[in-house]
């Protein structure tokens, strides 16, 4: 892994746990938004590096209290200078019912094209398959005037590694 990438990574999950400390409680008058992805289920969003690979603009959904749903379209380039588009289809599990909440997620991300040594410029994932699964862990952050915010570390599978990776979402809520 290249040292750019582990101390990204490194950052990632430190900026992961200082929101989970902050969630948890350490601000007492800090105003409570119960259920806000209840009263913002959509979000639409652009997502840098992340599931996309490089960028993805996504669009997500909230099926119940705990589980919101979401589809996205991006694109990367590969070593060979050709763009690949990306589909990344994931779905979020949310551990409080608070504006901002630590979440798990799993889904995949569809490569419209693959094959034997294509890869990634950006990160340097093999495109050998055209399916990539990915799970992670995360923070969001969906307020009731709309701002969303979601920043998560992903492992992603390809083509036999698990390559770790990260993501910031930034968009609205309605």
């Amino acid at each position: 892994m290249s040292f750019f990438l582990h101390c990204f990574v490194r950052g990632l999950l430190a900026a992961a746990l200082v929101a989970a400390g902050l969630s948890v409680g350490g601000f007492e008058h800090e105003a409570r938004a119960e259920h806000t992805r209840v009263t913002n289920p959509s979000a639409l969003s652009l997502e840098v590096l992340g599931r996309g690979i490089t960028y993805s603009l996504n669009f997500d959904r909230v099926v119940s209290d705990d589980l919101a749903a979401g589809i996205g379209w991006g694109s990367t380039k590969t070593n060979l200078d050709t763009s690949v588009t990306m589909i990344p289809v994931y779905v979020n599990y949310y551990f409080t019912r608070d504006a901002g909440s630590m979440f798990v997620t799993g889904g995949a991300t569809i490569a419209s094209d693959s094959g034997t040594g294509l890869r990634t410029k950006t990160g340097d994932m093999s495109l050998g398959q055209s399916v990539l699964p990915n799970a992670g862990i995360g923070y969001e952050s969906r307020t009731d005037q709309g701002f969303f915010f979601r920043a998560t570390g992903y492992a992603i599978f390809a083509d036999g590694d698990i390559k770790p990776w990260g993501g910031f979402n930034i968009g609205v809520s309605f």
